[in-house]
């Protein structure tokens, strides 16, 4: 019977839920990183201009590496962020942001990563493709401890990784 199994990685899903993040993802796999980090909107609340916020995540895992640039912009002032999954540059990623209220407040992005994993394909089935398609979930916090913003003017705030930083997302979950 084919079903897909949500497998809560044990040592992922207990060190992301209860440990530092940097420790956490000393492991190569354990998370998704976000390598570099853009975001800008007005400075001034009276600006009809929009937010938007980029980002390069890589997932790290020596076997299933790859990365991707994630974008999003939506108008100033609104609840437009992604809420629900927005696909990035590459489709087996993608991603969305919880407890936005502004670039230099702490919120959060969820991310997720699919590919490919043959041990994960079980015996073949005649007539069915092979059902060995993994997707690691993960979250991170954007916060002030890895990003720093400046205003320019009375224009814009801008915000990017502070030197040597990156946000760390550890994977919590794993559906294969």
């Amino acid at each position: 019977m084919l079903f897909s199994a949500l497998i809560l990685t044990t040592s992922a899903a207990l060190a992301a839920a209860q440990l530092d993040p940097k420790e956490v993802c000393k492991t190569a796999g354990a998370c998704l990183r976000i390598k570099e980090f853009y975001a800008i909107e007005p400075a001034d609340q009276k600006s009809a201009d929009h937010t938007a916020i980029e980002f390069n995540i890589v997932n790290d895992n020596p076997q299933f590496g790859a990365s991707a640039e994630c974008e999003a912009d939506w108008p100033y002032g609104t609840q437009g962020w992604p809420q629900q999954s927005k696909t990035c540059s590459v489709d087996a990623f993608s991603f969305y942001v919880n407890g936005f209220s502004d670039i230099d407040q702490d919120f959060v992005i969820e991310a997720k990563h699919g590919y490919r994993d043959p041990s994960v394909a079980g015996p073949p089935t005649p007539g069915r493709a092979p059902q060995d398609f993994v997707t690691n979930f993960a979250r991170g916090n954007v916060s002030k401890e890895t990003v720093e913003c400046e205003t320019f003017g009375v224009s814009y705030k801008f915000c990017h990784l502070k030197e040597d930083a990156e946000i760390l997302l550890p994977i919590y979950a794993r559906t294969a």
